[in-house]
């Protein structure tokens, strides 16, 4: 009969704050990176935008109101000033302020794809940054 004994080296409690640490890092930085995607696709215009494709704006209130708010293990990219027209905006509708009807011209949407589809290129040195030190 053999018997096989180990010592665990690995410090499971010290693993997962590094893992939560990693992932929080992660997410709050694709939060950001859809943030500042959708940012970049609104355009400076006096002509109103083609149906489909992101508003123009005039006077980059919109564009300024884009924020990401962090809430515990949660990142949330929103509107924090006219939340109601940035709905507008996004999912088209009646504008609450002129009563003027508009097609939806999407902002976050094709933001949060391109980050989905880019997560896997740019964001898995954060784990690997974090998982180094673990030991």
């Amino acid at each position: 009969m053999i018997n096989a004994s180990f010592i665990s080296l690995v410090d499971f409690k010290k693993l997962k704050k590094e893992a939560d640490r990693a992932a929080y890092k992660a997410l709050y930085t694709l939060a950001g990176y859809v943030r500042q995607t959708a940012r970049r696709s609104i355009k400076s215009s006096k002509k109103p935008s083609a149906k489909g494709t992101p508003y123009h704006t005039q006077t980059q209130f919109m564009k300024n109101s884009i924020w990401v708010e962090r809430a515990g293990r949660t990142a949330i990219v929103k509107y924090i000033r006219g939340q109601k027209l940035g709905a507008v905006h996004e999912f088209g509708g009646l504008n609450p302020l002129n009563k003027r009807r508009y097609p939806a011209r999407e902002v976050f949407a094709p933001a949060l794809a391109k980050a989905i589809q880019d997560f896997n290129k740019k964001f898995p040195e954060d784990f690997q940054r974090y998982f180094k030190h673990v030991g």
